[in-house]
């Protein structure tokens, strides 16, 4: 890879998302990743600089950097695209990927991927750097009107037995849809949108 007056040199015309790394762990210099795969975006490190995740034409994906200034890929469900929303100092990836009848949120943790306990869907869009916090929203029935659904926000944490107790969030009362969008490392303060 070559930088020079702005241009980045040595991809072959591909569409390049890159991310520059300045971590305490390795040397004190600006690094250049990718591509890390074709036609990536990413969107999130990890708060130890150790991961990063986002999305690529084959789905999400943990990338791992290395001491030596490399890096080892960890691609989820190359049968199915999605996203890699945020990482966890442990390497916890939270996300969804493409269902059948739109996202269905998950996340992969040391090769397997899991759906969180939600009601008719969810998505997982923060993760606490811990991991022991997954955040997003749940989909359920309207308890004012059966016909309909709602998205309401809502956390699930991890339990001693590895199992997820899920949470939901207070939101507006006339509100159809309640997301968390991102959440503090201790769990306790969400930030999110709502219509």
């Amino acid at each position: 890879v070559n930088i020079a007056d702005g241009a980045i040199e040595g991809f072959g015309g591909l569409n390049l998302s890159f991310s520059t790394v300045k971590t305490g762990h390795i040397p004190a210099e600006t690094r250049l990743y990718g591509p890390i795969v074709p036609i990536t975006t990413l969107r999130h490190a990890s708060d130890n600089g150790r991961y990063i995740t986002g999305q690529s034409a084959y789905g999400p994906f943990l990338y791992y950097l290395l001491e030596d200034n490399g890096g080892m890929l960890y691609p989820f469900r190359s049968d199915a695209k999605g996203h890699g929303y945020q990482v966890a100092n442990n390497g916890l990836v939270g996300g969804a990927f493409a269902g059948t009848q739109g996202d269905v949120g998950a996340y992969w943790f040391e090769g397997s991927m899991a759906i969180p306990p939600c009601d008719l869907g969810c998505s997982v869009n923060a993760v606490t750097p811990d991991g022991r916090i997954i955040a997003g929203y749940n989909t359920k029935v309207d308890p004012n009107n059966a016909s309909n659904s709602i998205i309401i926000p809502c956390t699930w944490t991890l339990q001693g037995d590895n199992t997820w107790t899920k949470e939901e969030w207070a939101y507006p009362a006339n509100s159809q849809q309640t997301m968390i969008m991102d959440i503090s490392a201790d769990g306790t303060v969400a930030v999110g949108r709502t219509n």
